[in-house]
């Protein structure tokens, strides 16, 4: 459960072909089968399921978790954390940015900027075209500070 102006709100969930223009607050819940396109601006995390696909063409302020057999093309901004599963994959278009922490155990394919801290075992390719933005600064405290 989500809380959005003071309301428990449960998951939104897409079960076969949506797009979503303008801005969803809340999290949404990617099933089996269902394939999310993100036109516009979504504040709050995107869970894609198994056999569940997504494509960002907008916004994605928040956590993104893609499971096995996932699949998510991002063209426009992700904007927090990245978890991606053995069997899952992420795959940024030219246009695309990564802003945030990656946990790759999956596929991970940068063809456009990625940036922030990586962890994982699995398998992150920078092919042609693909950048890593740095970080502009490192705190004391080991925090590091990307300025996009």
């Amino acid at each position: 459960m989500d809380i959005i102006d003071g309301r428990e709100v449960p998951p939104r969930r897409i079960d076969g072909e949506e797009t979503i223009a303008g801005t969803h607050r809340g999290s949404l819940i990617v099933a089996r089968g269902g394939h999310l396109r993100l036109a516009g601006t979504q504040r709050g995390t995107v869970h894609v399921e198994p056999g569940g696909a997504a494509e960002v063409l907008g916004s994605l302020q928040g956590t993104l978790h893609v499971e096995r057999s996932a699949h998510v093309q991002i063209h426009g901004r992700q904007q927090g954390t990245v978890h991606v599963k053995q069997g899952g994959l992420v795959e940024v278009a030219a246009t695309g940015r990564l802003q945030g922490t990656l946990h790759v155990d999956g596929r991970l394919i940068n063809g456009g900027v990625r940036g922030g801290t990586v962890h994982g075992n699995g398998s992150i390719e920078d092919v042609e075209g693909g950048a890593v933005k740095g970080a502009d600064e490192i705190w004391p405290d080991g925090t590091h500070v990307y300025r996009w």
